[in-house]
């Protein structure tokens, strides 16, 4: 995991073998958040909205996936926050 920029953060999963198994960590990663966080003293809640990218077979562009991966992002924030989208 890393931060990207701002408020967003890339994680990078090795030896997945299909999408789905992307969207079982997203799920755990985004019901994780859902709890309050102590921040400074204080209860905060967050939410959380995740794009992700599988590599395709034989991608060898990062780029591309992180592009991929940030529409989704951008979906996933239009369709309303705290959830996750798989690119195509």
């Amino acid at each position: 995991m890393a931060r990207l920029a701002g408020d967003e953060f890339v994680v990078i999963i090795e030896l997945l073998r299909h999408a789905d198994e992307a969207a079982v960590v997203a799920a755990k990663i985004a019901a994780a958040m859902k709890s309050p966080f102590l921040l400074f003293e204080e209860q905060r809640v967050f939410s959380t909205s995740m794009g992700v990218a599988v590599r395709r077979p034989g991608e060898v562009d990062g780029e591309a996936l992180l592009r991929r991966a940030d529409t989704a992002l951008y979906q996933a924030k239009a369709s309303g926050r705290g959830r996750f989208v798989i690119a195509e």
